[in-house]
């Protein structure tokens, strides 16, 4: 009987799919529905029964990993050298003495503030990576005011994209954004002096400009009181005020310069 080319490749994956199945690399329910029924007459007829409970071979290889694992942590334990598992009070702690550090300017090493907080496990705990928790750190210190600075210009995620994912790294990117914010806050600061003298020399300009226009117009109050009190000396400091545009308590007090 010829078959066809389609006919003939269905076959070869049912081949394939019955070959995995007596290895142990699926079981039959894995397999696909196109290929299943055939694939079962198959296994069938080479007198293959599969048991429900055999597990798989990939299921079995992890398994065999999980043991390997215990087995290896009795060893450790048996040579005295026990795991160290700090919970979130001691990420959080490391946390709130490296922005101690910051705040106060002097900037420790991470070692140094693993040390304070860890003793003899502060290599370990530098070693350990867990973004979880010390996301969960960086909001347990949300009030700190180191931590406020250094919010301005990184938020937490920030924080854990610059960090290569030890507490190491996440203590060195908090020390480097509180001096990028506190350089920030100088900048920021000194350029609001700076606004500040401007706003006063353009005002003072501004006024010096006023001055020599007026005077350069002929419209200088005092040259125009003199003209009138030479034409008029008897006239009173009110009505004097109003023709030059100034008050009667500014003639008051120029009155004598004014007639001399």
């Amino acid at each position: 009987m010829n078959l066809t080319k389609e006919h003939e490749q269905y076959l070869d994956w049912v081949r394939i799919q019955v070959c995995l199945v007596k290895s142990g690399h699926k079981t039959l329910a894995q397999v696909s529905e196109k290929y299943r029924a055939c694939a079962r007459r198959e296994l069938e007829a080479e007198g293959y029964r599969e048991s429900a409970k055999a597990p798989s071979l990939v299921l079995q290889w992890q398994r065999e990993d999980r043991e390997r694992a215990k087995q290896r942590m009795h060893e450790l334990r048996a040579a005295g050298c026990e795991m160290y598992s700090p919970g979130q009070d001691v990420f959080t702690a490391v946390v709130r003495e490296h922005l101690d550090g910051c705040e106060a300017g002097t900037y420790p090493t991470a070692r140094a503030t693993a040390e304070a907080v860890a003793g003899i496990n502060a290599h370990k705990l530098l070693a350990k990576t867990s973004k979880k928790r010390m996301k969960q750190a960086f909001r347990d210190n949300k009030d700190h005011s180191a931590m406020k600075s250094i919010c301005t210009v990184a938020d937490y995620s920030t924080l854990t994209a610059v960090a290569s994912g030890s507490v190491s790294s996440y203590l060195g990117a908090l020390a480097n954004s509180h001096k990028l914010a506190r350089r920030l806050e100088r900048i920021e600061s000194k350029a609001a002096e700076l606004d500040a003298e401007l706003t006063a020399v353009r005002a003072e300009a501004v006024r010096a400009n006023a001055r020599l226009g007026l005077k350069d117009q002929g419209k200088d109050w005092k040259e125009r009181a003199r003209t009138i009190l030479a034409a008029d000396p008897g006239i009173s400091n009110r009505k004097l005020g109003e023709r030059v545009g100034v008050h009667e308590s500014t003639i008051r007090k120029y009155r004598t310069d004014l007639t001399t």
